[in-house]
């Protein structure tokens, strides 16, 4: 069979084999900040009939690109779950349709390329953070997918496509601005080391010419930051936010990030069996130039850079997906590099079992069923386990209109847009609701909905023993719990 032709039936292959792990998720409420960010800005953006201004919350100024790209998709589809998830659906192909092509040109061997391609795709998706992150909808996929893209293009020297997916990336989620700064670092590098061991002359005005053009996405974008300011009074977060981006992260946190990233989640095989690959690698000369080829060392850096921005800045564990792609791409270059020594059909087996032993390891790793009995901030969006909060609240909400439509409800995000916006997925009808944090003195609920998954769930339980509130209904699924409380709780 020719094998450009062979394209025609893995990636739709790819693309049902994607569609199997969405399906389940098509018709999910929103969670976190997929509701919080993206779909409170989308919903901005449709009540003003798709006309753009600032559409912003107050905690953080991301760029509203995909908020606009989904009102867009309501105004034309109508306001359901399931045209969200498909937005979604089309960015989780964008990323495993440049995954594939980025692997065919690491290697001249078309053969290997779509291997590589097709084990990462299908390792991806059994990744739980990765997976999560196909129910949630947020800014981590459809950034990787044009993250993956401006990579590819920059490889294959395309100007243009390389300006366009940078551009989006960054209107996306700008701090993947360390993509084009680690292409900028892996550029002077090179040139650098040629000038050192090849004794080149080095070209100081070309070099100049091209980093003004890769960071020229940067500088569009940087637009839509001065006309925030202009607007809001603020770049990137207000004053009285607790995020900042004037103050960097203690050095702790990159041990916390690497650990993640490389080690946790059943990782720790790859990582293992990748360090023994470089140092087989390293010892046999006649893999030197495998190991040691640009597009090798540009997906260690990304790799390296992924781990270090994240280290020193703001980190939450769904922000290491730009990274994944990378990661496992240069795990099966390395080890089909490797193994085509040995015969085809051993070449299969050892494929075949790696791929068995690793997806089974992440797969155990999927739902946890963590018991929850203290305050819990990480939002949970790791792996699986943001279903079951999803299904509390969808029980409490239910719970709550069909008994108590019109009482005054007390609690914390991500119960307060459950309980007050029906397009989220989870009320038909707005509840009467405010944050817990946000009561006045002497003001008292009819009932306070107490968990332990937010940094305002502590002043519930403050107002809880304050007013005296008793249990009234309590909700729990594989350790996690939403409960109810009343001043006078019903007979």
């Amino acid at each position: 069979m020719n094998l450009k032709k062979l394209d025609r039936y893995l990636l739709p292959l790819l693309f049902i084999i994607l569609l199997a792990f969405w399906w389940p998720t098509k018709e999910l409420p929103y969670w976190w900040d997929s509701a919080g960010l993206v779909m409170q800005n989308a919903q901005l953006f449709l009540s003003h009939n798709l006309t753009f201004g600032p559409g912003l919350l107050d905690t953080y100024a991301h760029p509203p690109f995909l908020s606009y790209i989904i009102a867009v998709c309501w105004k034309l589809f109508g306001q359901k779950l399931i045209v969200s998830h498909i937005v979604n659906l089309f960015f989780a192909f964008l990323l495993i349709l440049y995954t594939y092509l980025l692997a065919q040109h690491l290697t001249t061997n078309n053969v290997q390329g779509k291997i590589i391609g097709v084990l990462t795709s299908i390792l991806l998706l059994f990744t739980p953070v990765f997976l999560a992150q196909i129910g949630i909808i947020y800014l981590e996929i459809p950034g990787a997918a044009f993250a993956l893209a401006s990579i590819y293009y920059f490889m294959k020297k395309k100007q243009l496509p390389y300006l366009i997916s940078a551009t989006l990336m960054l209107f996306i989620k700008e701090v993947f601005v360390f993509i084009p700064l680690t292409i900028i670092l892996f550029l002077w590098a090179k040139e650098a080391s040629l000038a050192i061991y090849q004794s080149k002359k080095f070209p100081l005005k070309s070099l100049l010419f091209h980093t003004a053009f890769l960071v020229l996405p940067a500088a569009i974008v940087s637009v839509w930051f001065i006309y925030h300011k202009l607007t809001t009074g603020w770049f990137f977060t207000p004053p009285d936010s607790s995020l900042s981006l004037q103050k960097f992260v203690a050095p702790e946190q990159i041990i916390t990030v690497f650990n993640f990233f490389f080690l946790e989640q059943g990782r720790v095989v790859i990582t293992a069996v990748l360090l023994i690959l470089i140092e087989e690698t390293t010892i046999r000369e006649r893999y030197h130039k495998d190991l040691l080829k640009g597009e090798v060392v540009l997906l260690f850096l990304v790799i390296l850079a992924t781990v270090f921005f994240f280290g020193i800045t703001e980190f939450l564990h769904r922000y290491i997906i730009v990274g994944l792609p990378f990661f496992y791409l240069l795990f099966f270059y390395l080890l089909t590099t490797y193994i085509q020594r040995i015969g085809k059909r051993d070449q299969l087996v050892i494929l075949s079992v790696t791929m068995i032993a690793i997806g089974s390891l992440f797969y155990s790793q999927w739902n946890l069923h963590r018991k929850i009995t203290t305050f819990f901030y990480q939002p949970l969006e790791d792996n699986l386990e943001y279903l079951d909060v999803i299904a509390l609240g969808q029980a409490t909400s239910k719970y709550l209109e069909k008994n108590f439509p019109k009482a005054k409800i007390a609690t914390a995000f991500p119960a307060t847009y459950m309980f007050t916006q029906p397009y989220q997925g989870y009320v038909k009808k707005p509840l009467i609701s405010k944050s817990c944090a946000r009561l006045k003195p002497k003001e008292i609920p009819d009932i306070i909905v107490f968990h332990p998954f937010s940094p305002i769930s502590p002043t519930c339980l403050y107002n809880i023993e304050l007013y005296k509130f008793k249990p009234y209904r309590n909700f729990e699924r594989n350790g996690k719990f939403i409960s109810i409380y009343q001043k006078k709780p019903a007979k």
